[in-house]
């Protein structure tokens, strides 16, 4: 997020937006990963 920041107050919108979409998948991918193993674990018991 202090990237993110950086780039906003340095380069504008358009100089953070992709850090900000990369940091967004990497949130996502997260939560789909926790998510299936969570499952995963339910399904084993």
């Amino acid at each position: 997020p202090i990237h993110i920041y950086y780039m906003f107050t340095v380069h504008g919108l358009k100089g953070s937006q992709p850090i900000a979409v990369l940091l967004i998948l990497v949130c996502f991918i997260t939560f789909i990963a926790l998510r299936a193993l969570s499952k995963h674990l339910e399904a084993s018991r």
